[in-house]
């Protein structure tokens, strides 16, 4: 099919169990059970033989269930279309509905039948779907691990339900074959895997357990990460009010409210703040700009999931909310920018520069007047920090689609320079 590709946020950022799996699985450290590896092996002996019906594979499902730690079943849905096997958890309390915690779809080898990851996916949302998990569907984005064989291959996907069901691959396809003599290592990399895969379905069951059905449910479009750590160890509780960019589910970026603070006085509840999902941050650049007013105060950046022993590439951002308006939106029609605007982004820019440091996306989205009295150059702010930092280390993306407007020099993954702020610079006059 052709256009752009459906894009959503990595689930990683929605559910700690997600983040969980693909921090331990390539955690050295993480003591893998003696047994846990043994079972690894019979698994990995009984996929390395060829097969071509599916049911041949029957001991699949046993190896895995030991491995696991876990019964894996099949069921079926009220439409009569069922997974191959899945892993159920039965909730002790209101609502007292199945739970998937895995789905697992095999096929006897790659390219016989469906692609296993695909149809594992269509299970998913076949199962969250049902009537049957109507109220569990209506108190949670449904959290769900699928695990997809195919001969001697694996892959696990983690998979949440908002307003369309999102999945994502979790590893690649791991080869699970026994072709050489020696072969430990692989064998106690893949038992790491799965390892990690036990605990994290532990960590879910046991968060489906505690599951509090709420008051509003519209709060599952939005990720569980609601807490950061402040300066001595206290924690700041936050509530998602919605996303910048509207219904779109890739938008990182949210406006949040405060609903629990241990020092009111700085950060008082119901105080608007900003919650943004990052990959790269010019932290330092940020700062240096805020400390000159130039840009909203930077609140926390760190850890996503403070709380937890999981961490990651990605960052939380918390940074003031400044009600304004974007220099995009005022100068909609055309309209050149006020002087003093122009004047707050080149001493902006002035600053970073003498510090060695670049923006690298001074466009009008990015420059926001805030509301208020002041004179123009005082209520200018500059946003968007993802590309910023250090002159000579930090890079332009990849999938920057720059055109008309860039400067020269502006390409995928090449180095941002100070030239190419100073290039937009001229855009405001």
């Amino acid at each position: 099919m052709g256009g752009t590709p459906s894009l959503a946020l990595p689930v990683e950022l929605l559910h700690f169990v997600f983040a969980q799996f693909m921090t331990e699985m390539v955690d050295e450290r993480l003591p893998v059970p003696e047994d846990v590896v043994k079972k690894t092996a019979k698994l990995m002996l009984h996929l390395s033989q060829i097969v071509t019906k599916e049911r041949q594979r029957e001991d699949t499902r046993d190896d895995l269930s030991d491995i696991l730690n876990c019964d894996i079943t099949q069921t079926v849905n009220r439409n009569q279309t069922s997974a191959d096997h899945i892993i159920i958890y039965n909730r002790p309390s209101h609502p007292k509905e199945q739970i998937a915690l895995a789905i697992v779809e095999e096929k006897a080898e790659l390219g016989t039948g469906s692609v296993p990851s695909v149809q594992g996916s269509s299970s998913y949302e076949e199962h969250w779907r049902s009537q049957d998990c109507m109220q569990v569907r209506e108190a949670c984005f449904c959290p769900s691990f699928i695990i997809s064989i195919a001969g001697p291959w694996i892959n696990i996907s983690g998979a949440i339900m908002t307003t369309a069901p999102i999945v994502q691959r979790l590893t690649e396809y791991t080869w699970l074959g026994r072709g050489l003599a020696i072969y430990d290592a692989r064998i106690w990399r893949v038992a790491r895997m799965f390892y990690a895969l036990r605990r994290a379905l532990n960590t879910l069951r046991n968060w489906y357990t505690d599951l509090v059905v709420p008051a509003n449910p519209s709060s599952r479009f939005f990720p569980l990460a609601t807490s950061y750590m402040l300066p001595g160890g206290a924690t700041l509780e936050l509530k998602y009010d919605k996303p910048l960019k509207g219904p779109d589910p890739s938008c990182a970026a949210f406006l949040v409210r405060v609903v629990s603070s241990s020092d009111p006085e700085k950060h008082s509840i119901d105080r608007r703040m900003v919650v943004k999902f990052v990959e790269t941050y010019g932290r330092d650049a940020h700062e240096l700009l805020a400390r000159s007013g130039f840009a909203p105060e930077l609140i926390y950046y760190g850890d996503v999931w403070p709380t937890q022993a999981v961490s990651g590439p990605w960052k939380m951002v918390v940074m003031e909310y400044v009600a304004g308006v974007a220099l995009a939106k005022m100068c909609k029609d055309g309209d050149v920018p006020p002087g003093p605007v122009y004047d707050a982004v080149r001493d902006a820019l002035a600053l970073l520069h003498g510090a060695g440091m670049v923006h690298g996306d001074v466009r009008f989205p990015n420059i926001l007047v805030a509301n208020g009295n002041g004179d123009l150059r005082s209520r200018t702010r500059i946003l968007d920090f993802d590309w910023a930092g250090a002159q000579g280390e930090v890079r332009y993306p990849l999938g920057l689609f720059a055109g008309n407007g860039w400067a020269d020099g502006v390409a995928d993954c090449a180095l941002i320079e100070a030239a190419h702020d100073v290039h937009m610079l001229a855009a405001l006059e």
